[in-house]
């Protein structure tokens, strides 16, 4: 089996792995072979601006899902479609991969009704349902709410939301997600100044419960209070004012009855019903407004300060009408296999563009393996093994986590011949489209500002580079061009120094010089110099990028970086390319956005690369 895995994985470009990584990729397996319980996730995110040469993820995830078909017999296949992870029991064979594994087992990540339109919303994912009071499920759902919900915060595309309460008084939802809220009138864009911060915005936050990342949130009309819970506390709050007296306070403690298999009461959503009717079922006994609690696929009905109502828990799939058979548990599933967070291995935790994963949620070494002089621990946990077709990272350890990575040959050709195609000349004499999201159309402008991003930590060509920059700013063609932007990893070769503060004392109206650095500038002098320069004259260095994490990781140590005017899908856009061969990194030093493309290799291919790109240099730096 892990054979079969390793020579498919392996196969679509065996040569880019080199000898270290396929050290660590035979003692890996080495270890699986030994090991009669294989937990296998498969991960897999359509990127939709992937190029029609690539083979589609849903090819890649078939012949891959049959490989991983051939696990022992008592192994669990965990299949993700869309970073939703979910146990599947192999012996349910096709009809199990067939189903959307998204809902199943009836758990939300949350929940809010909406007394008005008689309407409960169920969030799950990036999807939603929307059930109506006594009835079937409406018609046409799922659908995507950042399709549906106009005005969608660019930063909360991935995804899921923490929490969504409504606020009847405005006619408002507000959602949570992470450090951040909105407030959204749904049929409309969001509120003026949205997202904000949630410690910011309301007041008293407890200082235990960090920034956010709440996990429900409610509002109570009858005394005009919001109740947010995080983990097994939960604080009643007046949005605008402090919180009251005494919160945060234990759930289980606090909410009396609370079902002791429910824990300590961490839960996933609630909701106040204050229609005299039961909500799941429809009943003509009459009742005073209750809490609904979810958690996991159950849920309890709840009059705060009474117990729960008898015969609760109940499953949600069992008695919500016409619940989809998609989205119910078909087998008694378990979820501790994955955590909910696995999705968020990915380095700046935002889903990366993955192809092909297996995660092993746990490999036990009956013989633990040692690689570069260090034993591996007998087990470990979330072993990640990736190939992706269009993100190269190479691999790191830390916290008993190891992550693999390769890339196609296929796409750095593709991406090759891409910068290449770069419209390059007088290109910024034209008009590009560009977004405005006033009026929802495209309209025309001329950028006012050129930016070079980073080159190359070779500094032989970091000094040609400058040197051409120098001639490039003296010719004519440069009258058009308002500023140029360098960006320059940390590096301690004095004439490199000179070189940039030659350019930023010649051009100082043309040219911007922007430094990434690790954690610290304390101990290099070189960077001293730029950074200071001498109290007569203007700083060398206009900004300083500083690595986010507080522990001496590495950024690129090779990396080329274009932003400007780029041909993709037949159609021009301004967009960033990031092209990076590195292998001493854990982070990248620079975060990755929706107008970003990445493309990291290792140090073979991006020799190769830099091969092609002196033959295109005097062109890119002749923009």
């Amino acid at each position: 089996m892990a054979q079969d895995i390793l020579a498919y994985l392996t196969n679509p470009y065996p040569t880019g792995l080199d000898d270290k990584m396929h050290r660590i990729y035979l003692e890996l397996f080495k270890g699986v072979q030994s090991n009669s319980r294989v937990h296998a996730a498969f991960y897999m995110w359509q990127n939709n601006k992937k190029e029609s040469s690539v083979a589609s993820p849903e090819a890649i995830s078939n012949e891959l899902l049959s490989k991983v078909r051939s696990l022992p017999v008592d192994a669990q296949l965990l299949f993700d479609k869309d970073f939703i992870t979910t146990s599947i029991h192999k012996t349910l064979g096709d009809l199990a991969i067939e189903k959307s594994a998204r809902w199943v087992g009836g758990s939300p990540d949350s929940i809010t009704y909406r007394p008005g339109s008689d309407k409960y919303y169920i969030f799950k994912g990036n999807e939603y349902i929307r059930h109506s009071h006594g009835q079937l499920l409406d018609s046409k759902y799922p659908k995507s709410f950042v399709d549906v919900w106009s005005g969608w915060p660019i930063d909360w595309l991935y995804g899921y939301v923490d929490a969504v309460a409504y606020y009847e008084p405005t006619d408002r939802y507000y959602l949570f997600k992470g450090r951040e809220f909105a407030r959204h009138p749904h049929n409309f864009g969001l509120d003026i100044g949205y997202p904000k911060s949630i410690k910011n915005s309301w007041s008293g936050w407890p200082d235990s419960w960090g920034n956010g990342n709440v996990d429900a949130v409610v509002y109570y009309p009858p005394t005009k209070r919001w109740y947010l819970f995080k983990g097994d506390e939960y604080v009643r709050h007046r949005h605008g004012k402090e919180p009251d007296a005494g919160y945060p306070k234990k759930i289980a403690e606090h909410w009396r009855g609370w079902p002791a298999s429910w824990g300590n009461g961490r839960i996933n959503g609630i909701v106040w019903h204050q229609e005299n009717n039961n909500w799941w079922e429809w009943s003509n006994t009459p009742t005073e407004g209750k809490f609904y609690l979810l958690k996991g696929d159950e849920y309890v009905r709840h009059a705060f300060g009474s117990l729960p109502d008898s015969g609760y828990p109940k499953r949600i799939s069992n008695v919500w009408s016409g619940w989809p058979e998609p989205f119910a548990s078909r087998s008694p599933l378990t979820y501790d296999a994955i955590p909910d967070k696995a999705q968020g291995l990915d380095l700046d935790g935002k889903p990366k563009m993955h192809n092909k994963t297996l995660l092993f949620s746990e490999l036990k070494f009956t013989d633990p393996p040692t690689f570069d002089g260090k034993t591996w621990p007998s087990t470990m946990k979330y072993v990640v093994v990736e190939s992706s077709a269009n993100v190269w990272v190479t691999q790191y350890h830390q916290s008993n986590q190891l992550v693999l990575t390769y890339g196609h040959r296929e796409l750095y050709e593709d991406a090759l011949q891409r910068f290449k195609n770069i419209l390059h000349r007088k290109r910024f004499a034209q008009k590009f489209p560009t977004y405005s999201p006033k009026d929802k159309n495209f309209t025309m402008h001329k950028p006012n500002d050129i930016k070079v991003y980073g080159f190359p930590r070779n500094s032989d060509l970091i000094e040609s580079v400058l040197d051409n920059i120098s001639t490039f700013i003296k010719a004519s063609e440069a009258e058009d061009v308002a500023r140029i932007r360098i960006t320059m990893a940390e590096f301690t070769r004095l004439n490199i120094a000179k070189k940039l503060t030659t350019l930023k004392e010649q051009h100082s109206s043309k040219i911007e010089i922007r430094m990434v650095a690790r954690h610290s500038v304390d101990g290099s002098d070189v960077m001293k110099e730029l950074l200071n320069g001498s109290p007569k004259k203007r700083r060398k260095i206009d900004s300083l990028v500083i690595d986010p994490n507080d522990d001496p990781v590495k950024i690129h140590t090779k990396a080329f970086m274009y932003e400007g005017p780029y041909s993709m899908g037949g159609q021009t856009q301004w967009c960033k390319l990031v092209w990076c061969g590195a292998h001493n990194f854990t982070q990248p030093a620079l975060t990755t956005n929706s107008e970003t493309l990445w493309r990291i290799w290792n140090d073979t291919i991006y020799e190769t690369f830099i091969e092609n790109f002196h033959a295109l240099e005097a062109d890119i730096l002749s923009l």
